[in-house]
């Protein structure tokens, strides 16, 4: 419309722009939600990394980043008739696995990275001035490991009026410490105890993170609480093909998606195979998907030595959006142990699948899909064991099914991003 001035945004896409590893998770939800500026003709968007070397914010290709990564299917951008962007059939698909940001101490590996990035598309090493009273939407939450970051957003905010919108997956490292290493509660910690409070909105994965923000916040003594609003994340996942793994899979299993650490409870399922052996109770065997993450070492040697039970485990570290997808449709059901999470991906991510879930009864989990979920503590290996064996009923695993077709609602990348777009053009 002629006239109508747009809405300047620049989106901060350090944490996925520089990642080189598989596209799962916290990246995942990233592209997902960024890649969506692009077209989208209420925005002016640039999208910017943060040079730590430069302490500066510099402007990348983020279409030319997405294409480069190397995945299952490569963008491609349409625009649409209603203004919004939206990735094309072969456009990168959800995955179930959640992956932490960048640890601190890999941050002159981050800043190799930026400088291999903009020699190979050409950009310059100069910071970009922010237009006056823009947004900076940071969609990973912020480089918390950085001090210069924190100096330089809040100089934007009080030199150029630059509004801060964040979104904030969970708590884990200040609710959850023993999950979490020294250093990133340390700097996690750190960042939003001096950041959160001045931000001028937070979105939030869940009504349960939203709670914990205010709550954490008024715990620090935090005298402004910004607002909060909630946005769904999409439940799409897979290629569009689903391809076998060619490794050799149990004819009935079933599936376990999540990174393998401590927070992501594998340990209830081990502990759940051993009561089962101990009491002649038959199991089906779980298809583990999902690299080792922090404080998995210990837990995988227990896992996949006790002779008693190594057999029951299928670990697959490598495994493709189409593999994925595979898995998901031949499962007899999922299982999901957590003792924190900020939304659940894999939850939401099997019930579009029509596959029944048994998931813990804590933190976000239960907001995903109410009843249509099975629920155990993460902390009653007992409680979980009689939940398989539920769920391993081909009467009451069919029934399931048959609820989850008929009342399961899912939800969109685009709707998701709509959410979060309303929210920023507020």
């Amino acid at each position: 419309m002629r006239g109508h001035r747009l809405k300047k945004i620049y989106v901060d896409v350090t944490q996925s722009y520089i990642w080189e590893g598989k596209v799962t998770g916290i990246i995942r939800v990233m592209d997902e939600i960024s890649s969506r500026f692009i077209g989208d003709g209420r925005f002016d968007a640039t999208f910017v990394i943060w040079n730590e070397p430069g302490c500066f914010f510099q402007p990348v290709d983020y279409t030319e980043a997405l294409n480069a990564r190397g995945q299952d299917h490569k963008a491609e951008f349409k625009k649409k008739g209603s203004g919004s962007s939206k990735l094309g059939s072969s456009r990168l698909r959800s995955m179930a696995a959640r992956i932490p940001l960048a640890k601190p101490a890999r941050t002159m590996i981050a800043a190799q990275r930026h400088k291999r990035h903009a020699q190979k598309a050409g950009h310059s090493h100069e910071g970009i001035e922010f237009e006056k009273g823009a947004v900076l939407f940071m969609p990973h939450g912020g480089s918390w490991e950085s001090r210069a970051y924190i100096e330089k957003i809040q100089a934007l905010k009080k030199q150029r009026k630059v509004r801060l919108i964040p979104i904030i997956y969970d708590f884990s490292p200040v609710l959850t410490p023993q999950f979490c290493s020294e250093g990133v509660r340390r700097t996690f910690d750190a960042y939003m105890r001096k950041v959160l409070p001045g931000v001028d909105h937070i979105l939030s994965i869940s009504q349960n993170t939203a709670d914990d923000a205010r709550t954490w916040l008024k715990s620090t003594g935090a005298t402004r609480l910004p607002p909060v609003s909630v946005f769904r994340l999409g439940d799409e996942v897979g290629g569009e093909r689903a391809i076998k793994p060619t490794v050799q899979l149990p004819e009935r299993y079933m599936l376990c998606v999540g990174t393998i650490e401590a927070r992501k409870n594998h340990m209830a399922l081990y502990f759940a195979f051993r009561l089962a052996a101990e009491n002649n109770i038959e199991l089906p065997p779980v298809v583990v998907v999902g690299r080792k993450g922090w404080l998995a070492e210990d837990i995988y040697e227990i896992i996949t030595t006790d002779p008693l039970t190594k057999e029951k485990f299928v670990f697959l570290h490598q495994t493709s959006d189409s593999q994925l997808l595979w898995l998901y449709q031949h499962a007899l059901f999922s299982v999901y142990p957590s003792f924190y999470e900020g939304w659940g991906l894999p939850v939401a991510e099997s019930l579009l699948r029509g596959v029944p879930c048994l998931a813990s009864n804590v933190s976000s989990l239960p907001e995903i899909a109410g009843d249509l979920v099975e629920y155990s503590s993460p902390f009653s290996p007992e409680t979980l064991v009689e939940k398989m064996k539920k769920l391993n009923d081909e009467v009451f695993l069919e029934k399931k099914r048959k609820e989850i077709a008929q009342k399961y609602q899912p939800t969109t990348w685009d709707a998701a991003y709509q959410q979060v777009a309303d929210c920023l053009l507020s």
